[in-house]
């Protein structure tokens, strides 16, 4: 082997890790700017204002949000739900299937399928 081939090399490893680290810090401004609009969304819901818009289902796993409680408001049953158990799009948002979550996973009729009230969490039993 010669002096090229090892600065070649050397370069190489330089390019990929230097690639390694551009791919990190994406990652990290995504998590970041997920977990953003999963807390305004917990805020705004939380302070009894309207929705005006829903975060995706794939936004709250990259911010690490595993977990959506869901209260009905008809009848108060409050359940948490393990969002990797949901078979939805990771971007379909969370207001889209409603319904699908207050009466399908609740076990409710379907007179209660009102807005219900949600909120992300990062674990089971946590706000």
């Amino acid at each position: 082997m010669g002096p090229n081939r090892r600065r070649l090399e050397r370069e190489e490893a330089q390019a990929r890790a230097a690639q390694r680290r551009k791919e990190e810090e994406r990652r990290a401004a995504d998590v970041a700017e997920a977990a953003h609009i999963i807390e305004a969304w917990n805020d705004r819901l939380a302070s009894g204002r309207r929705a005006l818009f829903s975060p995706t289902i794939g936004a709250a796993a990259i911010a690490g949000y595993r977990w959506l409680t869901v209260q009905c408001p008809g009848c108060g049953t409050v359940k948490e739900i393990d969002l990797t158990t949901i078979r939805r799009h990771p971007d379909a948002s969370l207001m889209s299937s409603r319904a699908m979550t207050t009466t399908s996973l609740l076990g409710m009729s379907a007179h209660h399928a009102r807005t219900p009230s949600l909120t992300f969490t990062d674990r089971c039993g946590t706000g």
